[in-house]
């Protein structure tokens, strides 16, 4: 290697050694500056804010709305944490002497100075289901410093919104009316689901805390047509045991007639000679006369009657009707006890020559084509008719029964359903009226609420505090590069008088030469 080569290799080695030298002494330089400096430690709080910090009304509290508007996301300044909250919450927990040196300085002198410092600040991170979300950070000389005036600002900011108690009454009130009104929507969406899955008769309706339905008409048809039935049933077994008595005790076939009801001739008297004809034609005409005469007047009162009431039945309602049908038996019996004749013939009072018509012609000639039955044979009879009688009221009397029973089941079953219907619909109206009152309170209360300051709830505490200043690094690295530069600096400096130096030497020795 030539000596030229060899003197700049020696020259670059020889800036890169100073260089070097100078960089660990700007190293040493800046760790000693970093040190010097005091140190300050952060800590980080996120909180949401709801309500209006600015001061204006707050928002709707009704859910559907709160839904489709956006929370405010504007950060929050000084503002929200005023110098007065600050102050207090360093007497709260006594940070003024570690604060601040100066032992004149009030609390509120010492928040202003920190707030001007930028040492307690709010930054906007966002929007939550609440509100704003913000955080907050503090600086302090100390880790636990800075942590305890971030947890005292929090608590300061909230116990003042806790005792105010105008707010609290109107938030309290607001909740409550919150509440009533979701509980009434729940309610009637309950009484909806059950009305709908109430079976309600299709032909029965609800009208002043009656049922009016084809049942609730036919029931008291029922219980007069069972009355009738009952009375004349009793009536028909008392008069048997009296006859029944009166035979067993021996008693005269007139006192048995009487007691039937049948006619016993008293005039004309009944003929001593029985060989005398005439006398026993007259008194078997006048006995069949009677019998006539009292067979045409059962038949006006009972049958006609019946007739007359089964055509007006008729006219409302139709042959099969229960009621029409019940009419028709009644009809048939009384035709059958009075000597109507079979379905295929005409009723006595419609056919002339018969003997119970009323328009038949009496005369001796009717008298010879029937003979005069005897008091044993009559009584007999009218024995069997009663007997018969009786049979069929007992017949009717358990089909109405049934009947009713049937008739009274179905009523009670429509009247628990459209009862049951109608407090449903009751219940819904007071519902719909209580929650209409709810939202007219509740829109009267948000109308007239406070002015109020924001509503402040923590979602992550106070973090412990972090050294956030000085950075070691800054100082390190200028340091470094400045006594970098000065050793490169020097050594080219010193390169350069070492230069003028040996050409001084040189031009000497050319000199003396």
């Amino acid at each position: 290697m030539s000596s030229t080569a060899r003197r700049t290799v020696s020259r670059i080695l020889g800036i890169s050694a100073w260089g070097l030298l100078g960089m660990l002494v700007g190293l040493g330089v800046g760790y000693f500056m970093y040190v010097k400096q005091p140190a300050v430690f952060t800590s980080t709080s996120t909180f949401e804010i709801a309500g209006n910090p600015a001061g204006s009304r707050p928002a709707s509290t009704d859910p559907a709305e709160l839904a489709n508007e956006a929370p405010s996301t504007q950060p929050a300044g000084p503002f929200l944490f005023s110098q007065t909250i600050i102050a207090q919450a360093i007497d709260s927990e006594n940070l003024l002497r570690q604060l601040s040196s100066n032992r004149s300085a009030t609390a509120d002198q010492v928040a202003g100075q920190w707030i001007a410092a930028g040492n307690i600040s709010t930054e906007a991170l966002g929007s939550s289901g609440k509100g704003a979300l913000l955080q907050l950070q503090t600086k302090a000389p100390t880790p636990s410093v800075a942590t305890r005036l971030n947890q005292a600002i929090l608590a300061t900011y909230q116990s003042q919104n806790t005792d105010n108690k105008e707010f609290v009454q109107w938030n309290e009130s607001i909740e409550l009316l919150t509440t009533a009104r979701a509980e009434i929507q729940k309610r009637q969406a309950e009484l909806e689901a059950f009305a709908q899955n109430l079976e309600i008769p299709a032909d029965a309706v609800w009208i002043d805390g009656k049922v009016e339905s084809a049942a609730a008409t036919r029931l008291p048809t029922l219980k007069t047509e069972l009355q009738q039935l009952t009375a004349q049933q009793s009536a028909l077994a008392k008069r048997l045991i009296e006859i029944e008595a009166m035979i067993a005790q021996g008693s005269s076939a007139e006192q048995i007639l009487v007691v039937m009801g049948q006619p016993v001739p008293t005039s004309p008297p009944e003929p001593e000679n029985a060989s005398d004809e005439s006398a026993a034609r007259a008194y078997a005409a006048e006995l069949a006369r009677r019998e006539r005469a009292e067979r045409r007047a059962k038949w006006e009162t009972e049958v006609i009657p019946l007739e007359q009431e089964l055509e007006k039945l008729l006219t409302k309602v139709g042959p099969a009707h229960p009621a029409a049908v019940a009419l028709k038996s009644r009809l048939a019996k009384a035709r059958d006890d009075f000597g109507a004749p079979g379905n295929n013939e005409t009723a006595p009072a419609d056919k002339p020559n018969s003997p119970s018509s009323p328009d038949a012609k009496e005369g001796p000639a009717d008298v010879e084509a029937e003979a005069p039955p005897s008091n044993g044979q009559r009584i007999s009879t009218l024995l069997k008719q009663l007997r018969a009688q009786k049979h069929r009221l007992d017949q009717q009397r358990s089909r109405a029964e049934e009947e009713q029973s049937q008739v009274l089941l179905t009523l009670t079953s429509e009247e628990q359903k459209l009862r049951l219907a109608d407090s449903i619909q009751q219940d819904q109206a007071q519902q719909r009226q209580l929650l209409a009152s709810v939202i007219t309170k509740l829109a009267t209360l948000e109308d007239a609420s406070p002015i109020l300051p924001a509503i402040l709830t923590t979602t992550s505490p106070p973090s412990e505090g972090i050294q956030t200043d000085p950075q070691l690094r800054p100082y390190l690295l200028t340091g470094g590069a400045v006594g970098l530069a000065l050793g490169i600096l020097a050594a080219i400096l010193l390169w350069g008088a070492s230069l003028m130096t040996t050409d001084g030497i040189t031009q000497e020795k050319s000199t003396t030469i």
